[in-house]
């Protein structure tokens, strides 16, 4: 310890996926403990001596003497120690921006989830339900990453210490892939691509029960995990691509998000290696890029939605031209037989003893001579110009039909003496 470095301190190790820690603190030749701890995510959050998200000490050094600091580390998970010795009040701002940021995260995570939540119950969508579950999932395997479950969530419980990260990821994958299913409708493209994908999402979750009652144990549930998770993207890559070069927007969105997440996933797995440098960004970097790729299937979600309704105005659209051309007369726009027949009915059913209607059936004497001697156009000319002044001489509410040729029908309702 430096002239000017004694005091308080604090020894930090950021990685709270860490099983079990024995730290102690001795002389410098090693013959005399001065303190011992015991930290770990299964070790009780009460215990911990300072009670942070990551594993913190507190040491009281004096400036010009010598000490060693010895450790042993136990985990399942990947042998991560970023130790860092800082002054109490640069260890506390320090955890206070990772409690901000992980916040501001979590937050993200929630709005994503109602959103989800909401629009799935009113579209009735499973597409939206899968992908809930996946940032439920998702947000379980972060919170239980970060440390925060423990500093904030299960604490005590010795099981969900144990087991929620592993849970969180297993549930993340497991829905993902039922959320490509959905969203690019693989059961009506690619029968056996769908039930590969509803298969391996059935044996994830087989896996998260067994693994949730005991039956297997984490390494072999994270071997399942580590295993499996490529294989959603190297099954459903050539089709989004395929579709995304055909112009499909929703699957340039999800090649986008794929690309992203695949690069922070790399930068992720270098670091539990030890082939990248502890930092801010690698530390967070497989977090930053599962958010964006939730973004991108936000969007997607929401494209799906829009092309639904579309799809909804059209259908509609064509179904009132259809009905149009069904009870319409082609050349004079009145009602046709079908039409008067439909249109009446209801007229018919309101006519009482104080409400009469009336019928006037009308035809054009000497017709067949204008078709004769002008042609069929100027015969055409004459009914449109008929049927345009009957419109003029009665109601909006009455009706005016043309039953073929120069045959009409009038039916006016409302009225109150013969």
């Amino acid at each position: 310890v430096a002239a000017d470095g004694g005091g308080a301190w604090v020894l930090d190790i950021d990685y709270p996926s860490l099983d079990q820690i024995e730290l102690a603190l001795s002389d410098a030749g090693g013959r005399r403990t001065l303190k011992r701890w015991t930290l770990g995510d299964h070790h009780p959050y009460s215990q911990r001596p300072m009670a942070s998200r990551s594993f913190a000490v507190p040491l009281d050094l004096q400036a010009g003497e010598r000490y060693r600091l010895t450790g042993l580390v136990r985990t399942t998970c990947s042998m991560i120690l970023p130790l860092r010795l800082s002054r109490p009040e640069a260890f506390r701002h320090t955890e206070s921006g990772e409690g901000l940021l992980q916040g501001w995260l979590a937050g993200a995570m929630f709005c994503l989830l109602m959103y989800s939540v909401v629009q799935g119950r009113a579209t009735r969508e499973w597409a939206f339900a899968w992908f809930a579950l996946n940032v439920m999932g998702t947000t379980l395997f972060f919170v239980s990453y970060q440390g925060l479950g423990l500093q904030h969530g299960w604490g005590e419980n010795a099981w969900a210490s144990e087991k929620m990260s592993m849970l969180g990821g297993l549930v993340g994958l497991g829905s993902a892939v039922l959320y490509l299913d959905s969203v690019l409708e693989l059961h009506t493209r690619s029968r056996w691509l769908s039930r590969t994908l509803r298969a391996m999402s059935a044996a994830l979750f087989a896996v998260l029960v067994l693994f949730a009652i005991d039956l297997i144990g984490y390494r072999t549930a994270h071997l399942v995990n580590i295993t499996l998770s490529p294989a959603p993207l190297i099954l459903v890559l050539p089709t989004a691509w395929r579709r995304a070069r055909a112009g499909d927007s929703m699957c340039r969105h999800l090649l986008s998000g794929w690309a992203v997440f695949a690069i922070c996933t790399i930068c992720f797995a270098l670091l539990q290696r030890g082939l990248l440098p502890v930092g801010f960004w690698v530390c967070h970097a497989f977090q930053f890029g599962n958010l964006f790729e939730l973004v991108t299937w936000v969007m997607v979600l929401g494209l799906r939605t829009r092309a639904t309704r579309m799809a909804g105005e059209l259908a509609a659209r064509e179904r009132d031209l259809m009905a149009t051309i069904a009870y319409t007369d082609a050349l004079t726009g009145l009602l046709n037989r079908r039409g008067l027949q439909a249109a009446a009915a209801p007229l018919l059913a309101q006519c009482n003893t104080r409400q009469l209607n009336a019928v006037y059936l009308i035809d054009l004497d000497r017709f067949k001579p204008i078709n004769d001697n002008h042609g069929h156009d100027a015969g055409d000319a004459v009914l449109r110009e008929l049927s345009t002044r009957l419109r003029q001489v009665v109601r909006k509410s009455d009706l005016v039909a043309r039953l073929g040729g120069d045959e009409f029908v009038l039916l006016v309702g409302g009225l109150h003496d013969d």
